[in-house]
């Protein structure tokens, strides 16, 4: 009897052992500061921010190393009214740590807003891999995280020669006023954006670069406000992103008198992909050079969908078909033309 008892008090031991640990609720202002609400964390673990803020970053911003949910009850209205992190000097608010593989964050309804006129270089959020590591981000997730007057790009993942960053969602996220780009992605492995909104940003709307990049219902409006090609600096530029999909988003005030860079989005040496139920608007009237789409840099295989378009010059522009094989343009729909906007597709292959 005496050793049936010590047998099942040892599996109780075992299983005990073997219990996950609850996940814990954090609320940064029960710690001396958020940062130390975040050194105290463990893999799992939720840190709050609540509202209203704000919340200035550490030199260096908040560094992410675990495994963590990091949320607060919703971007407001402004840095007074919401859960609101404000950047350091440098422009960093939240780093995924570069040395360790960091899995599954999951940051959710927070504003991350920059007050002063501090000209940092830093993305708000970011992280860069390095080319010869073995630590990856895996499963970042990004929900309804509003970035507002960002020193340089709001939000900046780069994996590196190991394309270390994989499996991004950036969900119902608006960037509004950046000094860089709104969204920067380079080296990483399917990568979707949707329903978001990114607008007024001096550079990009967004960014990819060889990358598996899905955008789905994103909003992209007067960005590439310091472009200087048209060519080059359209507010979507994708770069080397093989088997991309542009799906159901919305491209305005893409085009302005006062800029050259007059284009809504590249595709450069992309090898398949697809534009489609895509609407592109010019308010008020044309501007002439005015372009929708543009294929060029050794493209191939890229199919125009049906799209719909408002008072834009070039609808569609194939640099090259013979330098571009196999990219198709369907039956588009221009909405409103005008002297300055004449609706046209030029150097595509029939539609097969």
């Amino acid at each position: 009897m005496l050793l049936a008892h010590l047998r099942f008090a040892s599996a109780l031991v075992l299983l005990a052992l073997a219990a996950p640990v609850p996940a814990a609720t954090l609320n940064v202002r029960d710690y001396k500061s958020p940062a130390a609400a975040f050194a105290a964390a463990h893999d799992g673990d939720r840190i709050y921010f609540p509202s209203p803020g704000p919340y200035p970053a550490p030199p260096g911003g908040f560094v992410i190393a675990k495994s963590l949910e990091i949320f607060g009850d919703g971007p407001g209205r402004g840095v007074d009214g919401a859960s609101s992190i404000v950047p350091d000097r440098d422009g960093n608010a939240f780093v995924l740590d570069s040395t360790v593989t960091v899995p599954n964050v999951h940051l959710h309804d927070l504003l991350v807003i920059r007050t002063g006129n501090d000209p940092g270089t830093r993305a708000a959020l970011r992280t860069t891999r390095p080319d010869n590591g073995t630590s990856k981000v895996v499963g970042l997730r990004l929900e309804r995280v509003s970035f507002v007057n960002t020193a340089a790009d709001a939000i900046a993942l780069d994996g590196g020669a190991q394309s270390a960053v994989m499996l991004v969602t950036i969900s119902d996220c608006e960037v509004n006023s950046a000094g860089g780009s709104g969204i920067v992605i380079k080296h990483a492995t399917t990568t979707s954006v949707m329903n978001g909104y990114v607008h007024g940003c001096r550079s990009y709307g967004l960014y990819a670069e060889a990358s598996g990049v899905h955008l789905f219902g994103a909003a992209f409006e007067d960005n590439q406000l310091a472009g200087t090609s048209n060519d080059q600096q359209p507010q979507v530029l994708l770069k080397l992103c093989h088997g991309f999909a542009v799906i159901g988003c919305h491209f305005e005030a893409f085009a302005a008198e006062a800029r050259p860079a007059r284009t809504a989005l590249a595709a450069v040496n992309c090898w398949g992909g697809s534009v489609s139920s895509c609407l592109f608007v010019k308010n008020g009237g044309g501007v002439t050079g005015s372009r929708g789409v543009l294929i060029l840099g050794g493209s191939r295989d890229i199919d125009i969908g049906a799209n719909s378009w408002t008072f834009v010059d070039t609808l569609v522009a194939v640099r090259g078909a013979a330098a571009n094989p196999g990219c198709t343009v369907r039956a588009q729909t221009p909405l409103k033309t005008d002297a300055r906007a004449a609706g046209i597709v030029q150097g595509a292959a029939p539609d097969r």
